[in-house]
C-alpha cells in the first residue's frame, strides 16, 4: 500500500468512517513496520495542528467568497459588522487538508457564545464563529495536549485490535470450509475456527513454527503458540527459538519443545501422536507439573494413542514406518485427494503379508509403480463411468488395455477382527490426477499383477499353497450378492467412490494414465 492509500485510510479513521475491511488493511499496514506506525503518529499530529488552524479562521471568509462568485443566497443574512480575526502565526508547510464543514448550532467555546459571535443564518440553521485567543504559547499547549490524546487513542486502538496468529505459507488444491478458495498464499489468519475440505495447506506461526494441514481437517487457532485440533491430521515442526508449542485435542494436550511430531484425531475424538524428532508430553492439562501422574513422554521414533475417554497408554510404541502423517509441505505434492474412510499413505509399506498393518476404521491408498506397461494379460473394471456391484461387477470385467503406460495405486483395508458378525461397511472416495484406465478387483488378478504393478520394495500376500481363494484379497465379485461391495467411477474418470463390506482383507488396484 502506498502513502496516498495510507493517508486515505487514516483520514477515514479520523472521521470514524472506516469499514471493518479497511480497518483490517490499516492494522496490517501498521504491523508491517515501525516506519508505518511512526508515519501514522506524525500524520495524527499534523491533523491536530491543522484542525486547530481551521477552527481559528473565521468561517465568514469562505461564505463571503462563495457569495461573491455565486450571488446572494435567499434566506442567508450576513452580519456586515463582523471583522475577520487576526491571522495566526505562520504555520510550517503542511499537506493539503480537507476543509472543515460549517458547524450548525452553538459551538463549544472557551467563553459563553453570544449573538455577536453569530456569522450567518440560513433557514433554521445558525453559523457561529469560534472565539480563539491569539496566544502562541496557549496554542502550542493546546496542540501538544491534543497530539498526546490523538497518539494515545491511536496506540490504544492499535493494541486492542485482534492480532493474526499464523500466515498461510503455501497450499495445494486447498478448499477452505465455508470459504471456498478465497484464502490465498500469504493471507494472515486471526484467532478462530477453520477447516479444509480438500487439499493441503502449510501455516507459519510468528515464532517460525510450521504446521502442515491435511484435509479433511477441523481446527482452531487460539494463541500465538497453540491450536486445537478437533478432527483430522497435522504435522508440526516447532521453531528452535520457541519456548513450546501446544496442540490440544478433545481428549489430550500435546506439549512440545523444539520437536517435529504428528497429531491425528478421528471422528470419535481418539488421538494418535507420532514423534519424528525430539520429544513431546501428552497430558490431560496444557501445563502439567513435573512428574505429573496423568502424562506420558513420547520420544523420537515413538508413537502413542489415546482413546476417546482420554485414557493414556502406559508406555509409547515404536513408530510405524508407514505412518500416515505428511511431515512437510513438499511431501503433499502429487498426493491424492481423499474423502471419507480413506487415508493416503506417503510411505509405501514394506510388508503386506502379516497383520502388522491393520486399519479397522479406514482404507489406505498408496502409489506402487510409475510408467508400468499395461500388458493386457489381466482383467479389471474398464474405466467407464458408472456404478458396479457384486455379480454386475464380475460380468463387466475386461482385459486391461495393451500398449499403454500406467501408474498403479493399491487401495487396501485389513481389519484386526475377522468374524463376519463384526464386519463393517466403509465408504470413501479418491480423486486421481489423471483418468482411470482400469480397476483390478478380482483376487486372482491381484495376485498375478503384483509383479508388474506392485512396488518392488513391498512384499505382498501370497496364496496359501499356491491356491487362490476367491475374495481372499479382492472384492466379492463371485458370490452373486449385489449389496456387498460397490465401486463407482465418475464421469471424468478421475474419481472413484468405494463402499466395502469388510470382514478381513479387501483390496483393489487402480491403474491411471501415466504422465509420460
Amino acid at each position: 500500500m502506498n502513502q496516498r492509500d495510507a493517508q486515505e485510510l487514516i483520514d477515514k479513521y479520523i472521521d470514524h468512517s472506516l469499514t471493518d475491511t479497511e480497518a483490517g488493511v490499516l492494522r496490517d499496514w501498521l504491523n508491517d513496520s515501525e516506519d508505518n506506525l511512526r508515519f501514522f503518529a506524525d500524520y495524527m499530529l499534523i491533523h491536530t495542528y491543522t484542525h486547530q488552524h481551521f477552527i481559528a479562521v473565521d468561517q465568514v471568509t469562505s461564505i463571503d467568497k462563495y457569495m461573491e462568485s455565486n450571488g446572494s443566497i435567499e434566506g442567508l443574512v450576513l452580519h456586515e459588522t463582523e471583522d475577520i480575526l487576526a491571522s495566526l502565526p505562520e504555520l510550517p508547510d503542511l499537506p493539503t487538508a480537507k476543509k472543515m464543514k460549517a458547524r450548525s448550532g452553538a459551538p463549544r467555546t472557551d467563553s459563553t457564545s453570544t449573538d455577536s459571535n453569530e456569522v450567518a443564518r440560513f433557514g433554521g440553521m445558525r453559523v457561529y464563529r469560534r472565539t480563539v485567543e491569539v496566544d502562541t504559547g496557549r496554542r502550542v499547549r493546546r496542540f501538544a495536549a491534543a497530539a498526546v490524546v490523538g497518539v494515545a487513542a491511536l496506540l490504544t486502538w492499535w493494541l486492542t485490535q485482534p492480532k493474526h496468529l499464523a500466515t498461510i505459507a503455501d497450499q495445494d488444491n486447498a478448499v477452505w470450509h465455508n470459504r471456498g478458495s478465497t484464502y490465498a498464499r500469504g493471507d494472515q489468519l486471526l484467532p478462530g475456527r477453520y477447516g479444509l475440505t480438500e487439499g493441503f495447506a502449510e501455516l507459519r506461526f510468528e515464532d517460525g513454527t510450521s504446521v502442515v494441514l491435511e484435509s479433511p481437517i477441523d481446527f482452531q487457532l487460539t494463541e500465538r503458540n497453540s491450536m486445537t485440533l478437533f478432527e483430522g491430521r497435522l504435522a508440526a515442526k516447532a521453531s528452535k527459538t520457541t519456548d513450546r508449542f501446544v496442540v490440544s485435542t478433545p481428549t489430550v494436550h500435546v506439549i512440545d519443545v523444539g520437536t517435529e511430531f504428528g497429531v491425528g484425531v478421528n471422528s470419535h475424538g481418539a488421538t494418535q501422536v507420532a514423534v519424528f524428532d525430539g520429544a513431546v508430553v501428552m497430558s490431560d492439562t496444557p501445563d502439567p507439573p513435573v512428574n505429573h501422574s496423568n502424562s506420558l513422554t513420547i520420544k523420537a521414533n515413538q508413537q502413542a494413542g489415546v482413546n476417546p475417554e482420554g485414557i493414556l497408554p502406559k508406555s509409547p510404541m515404536p513408530l510405524d514406518p508407514t505412518h500416515p502423517f505428511t511431515r512437510s509441505f513438499a511431501e503433499s505434492r502429487n498426493q491424492l485427494l481423499v474423502e471419507g474412510a480413506v487415508r493416503w499413505h506417503r510411505i509405501v509399506p514394506k510388508d503386506l503379508t502379516g497383520g502388522r498393518h491393520v486399519y479397522d476404521d479406514h482404507m489406505i491408498v498408496f502409489r506402487e509403480r510409475v510408467n508400468a506397461d499395461g500388458g493386457g494379460e489381466f482383467i479389471g473394471l474398464p474405466a467407464s463411468p458408472g456404478s458396479y456391484k457384486g455379480s454386475v461387477m464380475r460380468s463387466t470385467l475386461r482385459q486391461v488395455p495393451r500398449d499403454l503406460l500406467v501408474d498403479s495405486y493399491l487401495v487396501r483395508c485389513r481389519r484386526s477382527k475377522t468374524d463376519r458378525i463384526d464386519a463393517v461397511t466403509m465408504r470413501g472416495q479418491i480423486t486421481f490426477p489423471r483418468p482411470i484406465v482400469a480397476v483390478i478387483v478380482d483376487s486372482e488378478d491381484l495376485y498375478r499383477s503384483d509383479l508388474r504393478y506392485g512396488n518392488p520394495q513391498t512384499t505382498y500376500l501370497k496364496p496359501n499353497n499356491n491356491e487362490i481363494v476367491p475374495g481372499s484379497r479382492g472384492l466379492e465379485t463371485t458370490l452373486g450378492v449385489d449389496e456387498y461391495d460397490m465401486i463407482e467411477i465418475s464421469e471424468d474418470r478421475r474419481t472413484i467412490k468405494l463402499e466395502w463390506f469388510v470382514v478381513a482383507i479387501d483390496q483393489v488396484r487402480v491403474l491411471i494414465e501415466s504422465e509420460q
